[in-house]
């Protein structure tokens, strides 16, 4: 099995002898738990914007951001990164504080595949900032297997219906690939 598009032309070109299937990114396969320690929950007092990784994104980008935030009531978190405009140093959390942040965020920003992948586990308004080149195809390839449109609303009613059938399916396949290598 495979989990992106990429993978499966990869496997397809080496001339390997078996199709390969593509299967849910392993993320949504499990029911994380985000950890609410007591240091998160000083940061989370407030609501929040959450920024994950958005390499590239200038200073006046992120004040204009931060003047936006703050005319909404709104404070600005980065999830394990660091910036003057960010109100707290994220930079040290442990995954399961980071995924924390994800949880309780009014909304993201980010420039990652997780972070897409975090922001839609928890049902979050994402906005995009791809700066790196090798993670626009991914991010894009995931959007695409749930039907959601960058910039625009997100229907999680519908975004759910198509994991939840995603999730049945490739479980479906792994159980099957496991019991037959017994």
């Amino acid at each position: 099995s495979v989990r992106d598009s990429n993978t499966e032309k990869l496997v397809r070109a080496s001339g390997y002898d078996k199709e390969p299937v593509l299967v849910l990114d392993p993320t949504f396969m499990y029911a994380l738990q985000p950890k609410l320690t007591e240091r998160v929950k000083k940061m989370i007092e407030k609501p929040y914007i959450l920024f994950y990784h958005c390499d590239g994104m200038q200073n006046p980008e992120y004040e204009r951001i931060a003047k936006d935030a703050k005319e909404r009531g709104l404070v600005l978190l980065g999830g394990g990164e660091n910036n003057r405009n960010f109100s707290y140093n994220t930079a040290s959390l442990d995954p399961f504080e980071w995924m924390s942040l994800f949880a309780n965020a009014q909304e993201v920003y980010t420039g990652t595949f997780h972070g897409v992948v975090f922001s839609i586990l928890n049902r979050k308004q994402f906005k995009l900032h791809i700066s790196i080149e090798s993670r626009k195809q991914k991010i894009a390839m995931l959007l695409k297997e749930f039907e959601i449109e960058a910039g625009k609303e997100i229907d999680y009613d519908k975004v759910y219906e198509i994991i939840d059938n995603l999730r049945a399916q490739s479980a479906a396949f792994l159980e099957n690939a496991i019991g037959r290598s017994n």
